[in-house]
Parts: structure tokens; C-alpha cells; sequence
């Protein structure tokens, strides 16, 4: 049986997912001074690194 916690834990690492993916979508189109391009990779490979 799954456990409710692994439950919950499976679907709040989803959401967090999703906003990250959402963040990136937003920060590539931002104009090129504000986007911070460091930061998008290092969100990018975070996200590969998770199993995307």
C-alpha cells in the first residue's frame, strides 16, 4: 500500500515542477538584461537533473 506521505510528497514535487517549468517559459521571454541567463541554467539543469 502507498504510503500517504509518499503520496503527497510525489505531488507537491510535481507542482514544484511545473512552477519551474512555468519560471523558465516566463524568464525566456523577459528581455535580455532582466533574464539573468546564469540563473535560467542552473533552473534548466536542476529540472534535467530532477527526471524532466
Amino acid at each position: 500500500m502507498v504510503n500517504a506521505l509518499d503520496l503527497q510528497s510525489f505531488i507537491l514535487r510535481a507542482r514544484v515542477l511545473k512552477l519551474y517549468r512555468q519560471a523558465l517559459k516566463i524568464a525566456h521571454r523577459a528581455p535580455p538584461q532582466a533574464r539573468g541567463l546564469e540563473r535560467i541554467k542552473q533552473l534548466d539543469e536542476m529540472l534535467h537533473m530532477q527526471g524532466d
